[in-house]
């Protein structure tokens, strides 16, 4: 389903529910999101490569910084999960480099440090962090080169028509979900344009 198919769908769940329009889609995507993190949540905590449904290629690149180390910043949030790729699903080379990248757990990285992985393998070990990936090894060949990333992104994170894929066809489910949302939200938290005590808009 498109993306903005998906809001309007949600949009008119929400007018039937409350004839308004109190919601512009900047407020719906929001709702939507949390929606559609919690139900793939549930979905996925047993079977992993289910994610890889719900990964959007990017671009970015491999830098490093004061301390020597080798990474590239997030293009996109991530939605995070329990498993070591975390929301990193695979990271490939642009061109043919013959590199390979492979993720590693945090509590591994005191056995890699200080190796030059690159000098022993063409597979380049790297750990999801909070805002960025952290590769392991001396990358000074490829610094300022591009990288491509499937990213699991939050729903917020596509443009109107890219398609974005609903777990298990799960569409009335996130329209179920919004509304418990809404329903533990404080109204005045759910307006965009919420009034101020002399009357104006914000």
């Amino acid at each position: 389903m498109k993306k903005y198919a998906l809001r309007e769908s949600v949009q008119h769940a929400l007018l039937q529910h409350d004839k308004t329009n109190k919601y512009d889609d900047r407020v719906v995507d929001s709702f939507i999101t949390m929606a559609t993190n919690t139900i793939m949540g549930q979905l996925f905590r047993r079977d992993h490569s289910n994610y890889d449904l719900y990964a959007k290629t990017f671009d970015t690149t491999i830098e490093k910084d004061e301390s020597d180390i080798y990474y590239s910043i997030y293009p996109a949030p991530i939605v995070q999960t329990i498993e070591v790729r975390n929301g990193v699903r695979r990271i490939n080379t642009s061109k043919n480099t013959g590199l390979e990248f492979a993720p590693v757990r945090g509590d591994e990285i005191s056995l890699i440090e200080g190796l030059d992985v690159t000098m022993l393998s063409d597979i380049i070990p790297y750990v999801p962090e909070r805002d960025r990936v952290r590769y392991m090894g001396n990358l000074s060949q490829h610094e300022g080169k591009t990288v491509r990333m499937d990213l699991v992104v939050p729903f917020s994170e596509y443009e109107d028509n890219d398609e974005y894929y609903i777990p298990g066809g799960s569409d009335l489910e996130v329209i179920e979900v919004v509304f418990q949302i809404l329903q533990q939200i404080p109204l005045r938290d759910k307006l965009n344009n919420e009034r101020d005590p002399h009357g104006s808009s914000n």
